[in-house]
């Protein structure tokens, strides 16, 4: 379309529209990620309540190793020679 005063061409609307579809596939989509999300979550939380003993002890024994390292770090100010770091 050219302005009739001017007799430049006006610039055009573009309107881009969406396949009709398209939302109920986002939608969709969303429900499905919340879905598996909360689907891992329980698998997780169900992972974590079978195997509580095991983590436990993997949880002192890396709590021992934290207090065996620092004992050897307090024993290496007192004897020379202990510790080589």
């Amino acid at each position: 379309m050219s302005d009739v005063r001017t007799g430049q061409e006006q610039p055009r609307e573009v309107v881009v529209r969406e396949p009709p579809d398209q939302g109920m596939t986002d939608r969709r989509r969303g429900f499905l990620a919340t879905g598996l999300a909360l689907l891992a979550t329980c698998v997780a939380l169900f992972l974590v309540w079978q195997t509580a003993s095991s983590l436990l002890i993997i949880f002192a024994g890396v709590l021992f190793a934290a207090f065996l390292d620092a004992a050897a770090r307090a024993l290496a100010l007192l004897v020379p020679g202990i510790r080589a770091e």
